[in-house]
């Protein structure tokens, strides 16, 4: 949704994890341990900043791969995140906005609410990560519309 906003590619790591868990099972890249991805997505974001292809990503990547991608002036990183929110109020929201095409129409409410919980956590740690590196966080616990909007705001300065 961003990147259609701002007019910009998406680079999703949940689809690059797709694609090369099924190219490449040996490397036992998954969603579930997206951590042997990294290596491959910084080189790949890398090229894109080189090439002067601008980009939004989305995914997990550690802001410390982040800002080893390219020289800060070079690329906009801002961190998103659910920190405010508990794991039964994020799927009663997902639930609220299923699409057709949401994985999250599939999974089951058990399997959920352990996701957002886990994520929930990861948000804490993202939120914390962006202010020890003076990045812009942005909460996307409660008002969907204004963290569109915030994050659409922080990605253009």
């Amino acid at each position: 949704m961003v990147a259609a906003r701002l007019g910009r590619m998406l680079v999703s790591e949940d689809r690059l994890a797709d694609a090369f868990g099924a190219i490449f099972p040996e490397l036992h890249i998954a969603n579930s341990d997206i951590e042997h991805l990294w290596p491959i997505e910084v080189a790949y974001l890398g090229e894109l900043v080189k090439a002067g292809i601008p980009f939004v990503f989305d995914g997990s990547l550690g802001i410390e791969n982040a800002l080893g991608i390219a020289p800060r002036r070079a690329v906009r990183i801002v961190g998103l995140g659910y920190p405010n929110i508990t794991a039964e109020e994020k799927l009663a929201q997902v639930r609220a906005h299923d699409a057709d095409s949401d994985w999250t129409r599939a999974a089951g409410d058990v399997e959920l609410l352990d996701f957002f919980k886990r994520h929930i956590i990861f948000s804490h740690l993202r939120r914390k990560e962006c202010r020890r590196h003076g990045l812009r966080f942005v909460d996307t616990s409660s008002d969907w519309d204004r963290a569109l909007e915030e994050t659409c705001e922080a990605l253009c300065l």
